[in-house]
């Protein structure tokens, strides 16, 4: 079958409605197209897990969460996915430089409210609760992410893109095949990252409490399709159904396109339940 995805257009929009008082935390060590179904080989699928860092530019225990972040992805290559998702009070450019830039993004403000967020650097590994809590410290970070990697691979989401620099509209197709059942209410997502902004951020392990140059990696940009993205199917997708979906996006003119890349993952999205836990999911440079 076919449904017709909105192209969505781009834009930067900053936030001016008032966050609550929170603290900073010290960091302690489209179209759709079906396929066939059928049983499929799940073993030469890996599980890779989205680990969301929540992050600000006037938080000083921020740079060394990212840091954590970049080691749990090292430690794991081609098994996690970060991003850093400025949301949040000291997300706020005024923290550091009241004519700064703004790295906050609609989504990012919603997510950020929706989970609960009260202070940063926090994060979600999976959006899976870990000891009864989606939002964790960055303290748990690894063994979050660890656990995690010891379920098997339940899709498998394949990513390709384009981009056309005249109209600079990125061009994404993600193919998801199920390697068990899925529920009706998967979801998928697709974001836009980037990496190589330089910019001044906090960090109390410098001196003078900042980094005037300090370049940001992973950051949300924005989303092809909302805070919780599409429904993959609305009767739930069988073991070795499969389907691809088209999306594009016209990049703002802040953002150089070849520091980007797309994320898509699979989620649970229940509205009855509250259950938002990430399946699996995939990263890939723009124009791959």
């Amino acid at each position: 079958m076919k449904n017709r995805m909105q192209t969505l257009l781009l834009m930067a929009i900053t936030t001016g409605s008032l966050l609550f008082m929170v603290s900073c935390d010290t960091v302690t060590e489209p179209y759709y197209s079906a396929g066939d179904t059928g049983p499929v080989d799940t073993s030469s699928v890996q599980k890779v897990v989205l680990l969301e860092d929540f992050t600000g530019i006037g938080c000083n225990n921020c740079p060394a969460a990212s840091e954590v972040a970049a080691d749990i992805a090292d430690t794991y290559p081609d098994q996690v996915v970060t991003v850093a998702i400025h949301a949040g009070h000291f997300a706020d450019p005024r923290q550091i430089d009241p004519g700064g830039v703004d790295y906050r993004t609609e989504v990012g403000t919603q997510l950020y409210n929706d989970f609960g967020f009260s202070s940063l650097p926090n994060g979600m590994v999976d959006r899976v609760e870990h000891a009864g809590s989606q939002v964790t410290s960055v303290s748990a970070w690894f063994e979050n992410v660890a656990s995690q990697l010891e379920l098997d691979a339940v899709a498998d989401v394949q990513v390709s893109s384009t981009y056309e620099e005249s109209s600079r509209t990125a061009d994404v197709t993600v193919g998801i095949e199920a390697l068990s059942v899925l529920p009706a209410t998967a979801q998928i997502s697709v974001w836009l990252l980037e990496s190589g902004m330089i910019s001044p951020q906090k960090d109390n392990r410098q001196p003078g409490g900042k980094v005037d140059d300090y370049v940001h990696k992973h950051m949300f940009r924005a989303s092809f399709n909302g805070a919780y993205g599409d429904v993959l199917s609305a009767t739930g997708m069988a073991e070795g159904e499969s389907v691809e979906v088209d999306f594009d996006l016209v990049l703002d003119e802040k953002f150089v396109a070849e520091n980007c890349s797309i994320v898509a993952f699979v989620h649970v999205y229940d509205e009855l339940t509250g259950e938002r836990t990430v399946l699996q999911a995939a990263e890939i440079h723009l124009g791959d």
